[in-house]
């Protein structure tokens, strides 16, 4: 449902580990691959840029890290699943070692500390405002739950196909119904239900009408069904287990933020669209949050001309796409999307779409960010 920080540096570390192999991917469960992946995660060079990997080991006395977490990559989860088959493959290393049960596993010799530029970006990422008071945030909660249950339309989906993930089922429910401003889909990875949620104003009719669509209802060729949650009670409920997952506590650093913004433009305020935040893939950000967020993935793959994306970085950008007024049309015949080199600009790098028969197109994520919040919108104004 949510995006979660083990789905996040997944596969920024497994993304390396492709690149390490010659770009291949590899799908048999041979003990030597899987012997393979799991050093390349213990290995230096790895660790040095891991901050997640680094602090999992650090929480263990003896510095493990358990191999359930390890079953989370998304390169090994490809080999296998099954934790005594890791611990099998891992009896011949020399570089890691499983513990007598076989749950866990940790590095031989010393672990590296991280680089210090990984360990600076890290630091300022996790830079926040001070703590919320706790009655204070449950206020808070309580109020953007019941705000949400009088303003949004909620529905269930059940009958999802295992190992969708929730850009299948937004792009499959866009072919039946259609929606006025954001669809917002909450899933887990490999859940059979999910939750879909939109603004009622201008959506109302057009939901109702697609959840009696029957058969043609459908995620990846499985016929879906479709049912709005509509007692208040129940629709509370599910708003205050969303925005207790995820604090809205960027409301205060917006604030904030609009408040030092309208001073330095003379009293004159920017045009907001909606909230001052958006949610991409299950979580909530202002403006700066989002471009350094993006920009954190950019940064993260300097390694070749072209980077393929994949897993949750995926994920990410192509909703960051989505906000780019010409999304429609960059994502026609689109297959992947990636990082590469800036062919004007070959000092700087940006994102491309990646497309059938090779082709690409670059985008600037910047001009949909600055869309979503009405900063173009602004510009355009001006100019005028």
């Amino acid at each position: 449902m949510l995006r979660s920080l083990v789905g996040s540096e997944m596969c920024i570390r497994d993304r390396v580990s492709t690149q390490s192999t010659g770009g291949k991917t590899r799908t048999s469960m041979s003990a030597e691959d899987i012997q393979t992946q799991v050093e390349y995660y213990f290995s230096d060079a790895n660790l040095k840029k891991d901050h997640f990997f680094q602090t999992q080991i650090g929480k263990h006395p003896e510095g493990f890290i358990a191999m359930e977490l390890l079953l989370k990559c998304n390169k090994l989860k490809m080999l296998t699943q099954d934790a005594a088959v890791v611990a099998e493959a891992l009896k011949s290393s020399s570089l890691v070692e499983v513990n007598a049960d076989g749950t866990m596993v940790r590095k031989v010799g010393e672990v590296p500390p991280l680089d210090p530029e990984v360990a600076a970006r890290q630091s300022k990422r996790n830079k926040t405002e001070p703590a919320v008071d706790a009655e204070e945030l449950k206020a808070l909660i309580d109020a953007k739950a019941a705000a949400a249950t009088e303003e949004r339309l909620v529905y269930k989906l059940s009958g999802l196909p295992a190992g969708c993930r929730w850009t299948d089922i937004k792009d499959s429910l866009k072919e039946v119904m259609a929606t006025q401003g954001r669809m917002h889909v909450s899933h887990e990875d490999n859940q059979t239900e999910a939750y879909i949620t939109a603004f009622k104003a201008g959506n109302e009719e057009a939901w109702a009408e697609a959840a009696t669509s029957g058969d043609k209802l459908k995620v990846q060729d499985a016929v879906i069904t479709m049912t709005i949650v509509d007692q208040p009670a129940e629709a509370l409920q599910f708003w205050t287990s969303e925005f207790t997952k995820n604090p809205p506590t960027a409301d205060k650093k917006s604030q904030e933020k609009a408040k030092r913004e309208t001073k330095k433009d003379g009293g004159r305020k920017r045009k907001a669209v909606g909230n001052s935040t958006v949610t991409l893939c299950g979580v909530e950000y202002d403006y700066a949050a989002l471009k350094t967020r993006v920009s954190e993935i950019s940064k993260a793959h300097t390694e070749g001309e072209l980077v393929e994306l994949e897993g949750d970085e995926k994920d990410f950008m192509v909703a960051v796409l989505e906000l780019h007024p010409r999304a429609a049309d960059k994502k026609t015949n689109m297959t992947g999307m990636a990082v590469g080199v800036n062919e004007k600009f070959p000092d700087t790098r940006c994102f491309f779409v990646l497309k059938e028969g090779g082709a690409k197109e670059d985008f600037s994520a910047k001009k949909g960010i600055d869309t979503a919040f009405g900063l173009e919108e602004n510009k355009k104004a001006k100019a005028e």
